[in-house]
């Protein structure tokens, strides 16, 4: 198994060959953005609702808060995943080059940039001197690559997808009581199809994906500074003990422990 990786306090970057099966989504959320270069293997992404089946050298572009998991099919899943936090991109650089994550995940595909890729990770061969402006440079440079290659993509013909829009009326309402008696007649289909259908594409409940969601934004919210009681009001939690167990669950600690897990910790 090959495996190489560079961590600190506002990257994450690794490539890994993954020689093992998973049979489930997995969703879950993240405050950073990440990037998913995809080399050989069969593999499915579910993000906020939509399915993709990557081609080899296929780029995957996530924003902060984006709900996602990935099922491997077979045990031969390569790929690169960079993580970082927006603070490493100069200030004045940083709305272009960030622009492509909020263009509704888009995945391209580009058989060239696999140099760049292993350009950032190789800074961890350079002496501690240089290390930090590098990083910055070629992370800057991949970012770069990866905006033009938005530039030249052909727009695709809109296409009616029923989950994407449920997880997005999720995501407006987010912090209201939304029941699925609701749903079903926002979107007039019954309970039992918006379960099937959401459950077939996001591998969760419409519960679930509602509390996943929540606790992503109360953990941002708790890293800004505010109490884990004040976060729980704040994402629509009207009894903190149910926020707690819920937290708990999902994050794998409570909520008054949230600072001292380090964004790159697991």
């Amino acid at each position: 198994m090959y495996y190489k990786n560079f961590k600190n306090d506002l990257v994450g970057f690794s490539r890994n060959d993954i020689a093992e099966k998973s049979f489930n989504y997995d969703m879950h959320c993240h405050l950073f953005y990440e990037i998913y270069y995809f080399i050989s293997g069969d593999v499915d992404y579910a993000v906020e609702g939509k399915i993709y089946h990557p081609k080899p050298y296929s780029i995957l572009l996530l924003k902060p808060g984006a709900a996602h998991g990935v099922k491997v099919n077979r045990e031969d899943y390569k790929r690169y995943a960079f993580h970082f936090m927006p603070d490493i991109i100069p200030l004045e650089h940083r709305d272009i080059l960030l622009s492509p994550f909020f263009e509704d995940n888009i995945c391209y595909e580009n058989a060239d940039l696999v140099k760049s890729f292993d350009a950032v990770l190789d800074i961890e061969d350079l002496n501690k001197n240089i290390r930090d402006i590098a990083l910055s440079c070629r992370l800057e440079n991949l970012l770069t690559e990866i905006f033009t290659l938005g530039e030249h993509k052909e727009a695709e013909e809109p296409k009616p997808r029923s989950v994407e829009n449920i997880v997005s009326y999720l995501n407006e309402h987010l912090l209201e009581n939304i029941s699925l008696d609701e749903l079903s007649s926002v979107f007039f289909i019954s309970k039992s199809q918006l379960n099937r259908i959401f459950r077939k594409s996001m591998n969760t409940t419409v519960g679930n994906y509602i509390s996943l969601k929540r606790v992503h934004l109360a953990r941002q919210l708790m890293l800004e500074g505010l109490s884990a009681e004040e976060a729980a009001i704040e994402t629509g939690y009207k009894d903190y003990s149910t926020f707690y167990r819920t937290y708990k669950k999902i994050m794998g600690y409570s909520p008054t422990q949230t600072k001292d897990h380090t964004i790159f910790g697991k």
